[in-house]
């Protein structure tokens, strides 16, 4: 396939599969302008999750990764970085207990999709784009039939 004038290898490159990911991954959730986030990985695609959110109006976006240096990458993008084991009470101390709009999930890992669940507010979105690596993630249903 031929790459168009203007458009380097590496730009090609993330339009084939990482940035369409990406970006399908932050509209899930229907990111509205005002809207509050949680990224949870950070990897290459979680970083572009952060920036899509942005473009889409996100009013605050929090990031949330165990290595520092992917959180550095992220606050660069104008994300506020959180280790996983603080996340939930930092979250709803800002919130004043309402928790976010929506969790973007870039893991696949029942942890984190746990933690993505735990984020939201009653009615919020969660949008999961993590491969999951468990066949016996169990949905906690009767948690979020309570809360709506």
């Amino acid at each position: 396939m031929l790459i168009p004038d203007g458009v380097s290898e590496e730009q090609a490159l993330l339009m084939t599969d990482a940035l369409a990911t990406a970006w399908f991954g932050a509209r899930s959730p229907d990111i509205l302008p005002g809207s509050s986030v949680a990224v949870i990985g950070l990897g290459p695609i979680g970083l572009m999750v952060i920036e899509s959110a942005s473009i889409m109006g996100a009013h605050i976006v929090y990031a949330i990764d165990p290595v520092a240096e992917r959180r550095a990458l992220a606050e660069e993008a104008g994300a506020i970085a959180l280790h996983p084991g603080e996340a939930v009470e930092i979250i709803r101390e800002a919130t004043k207990g309402r928790k976010l709009d929506c969790a973007i999930e870039v893991v696949g890992r029942d942890e984190t999709v746990d933690l993505a669940l735990r984020l939201v507010r009653a009615r919020g979105a969660v949008s999961v784009i993590g491969v999951q690596q468990s066949r016996r993630y169990a949905f906690p249903l009767e948690r979020f039939l309570q809360r709506a």
